[in-house]
């Protein structure tokens, strides 16, 4: 999925306010994103003034369907539609989408969002488990479904992926092939040279003398022995 499924959206709040963007997936999925990112953002005015009347009051709309190539001519439109509402106070748009589009924005946005998770880690963790717990059987069965749904899809999608993904799998496989190898010392392996010479070195097996007593008898040669080595006599 690309720009060419660009589209301008506008978040409406049920006390008049609303809020410009711009998307290309699906809106009931930019909607649960926007959900999502309110939960753990503080600084954000839009997200703000939207936890003082809920979500249940918001809905998403479609304002227009706009393909393009790039995202900057995605926040542009995106930035027409905010433009001509600029003057009217129930627009919560509070920023510019494209001048905040910049190297330095982005960076600044990275940095407070990083700060924001080292301050909420354990909580936001905590609240990811309970919700995969709760809906562990609604996701399930939405996988599922969806599988069963797509299957030609899916399994194009997958065999293309493969194709795309060849290379870099037959890297992947021979650095692990590697990595196990070096794990192994050479010398331990049957067919080496080392492992060879070693066998071919091996001391001889100890020479067990026999008793004292039975050399005597064998050697002396008494009428006992004779009489038992010798049964004719």
């Amino acid at each position: 999925m690309g720009y060419e499924n660009g589209k301008i959206y506008k978040l409406q709040c049920s006390d008049g306010n609303y809020y410009f963007g711009s998307t290309i997936r699906a809106l009931t999925t930019r909607l649960s994103s926007h959900k999502y990112a309110s939960k753990n953002t503080e600084t954000n005015d839009t997200y703000n003034h939207i936890k003082t009347i809920g979500w249940d009051n918001v809905t998403i709309n479609l304002v227009e369907i706009f393909p393009c190539e790039t995202k900057q001519q995605l926040l542009q439109r995106e930035m027409w539609f905010i433009g001509e509402h600029k003057n009217d106070i129930l627009c919560l748009n509070a920023r510019n989408p494209v001048a905040d589009n910049t190297p330095e924005a982005n960076q600044q946005h990275k940095d407070k969002c990083k700060e924001y998770y080292a301050r909420h880690r354990d909580g936001m963790l905590q609240k990811r488990r309970e919700y995969q717990i709760e809906n562990r059987e609604k996701r399930t069965d939405y996988n599922n479904e969806y599988r069963q749904q797509h299957a030609e899809k899916l399994k194009e999608y997958n065999k293309q992926y493969a194709i795309d993904n060849r290379e870099r799998r037959n890297r992947l496989v021979g650095e692990r092939r590697r990595a196990e190898r070096a794990i192994i010392p050479e010398t331990t392996l049957p067919n080496s040279p080392e492992t060879q010479s070693s066998l071919t070195h091996l001391p001889d097996p100890p020479q067990h003398e026999s008793p004292p007593e039975h050399r005597v008898a064998c050697e002396g040669g008494t009428d006992e022995h004779k009489l038992l080595t010798n049964p004719s006599q």
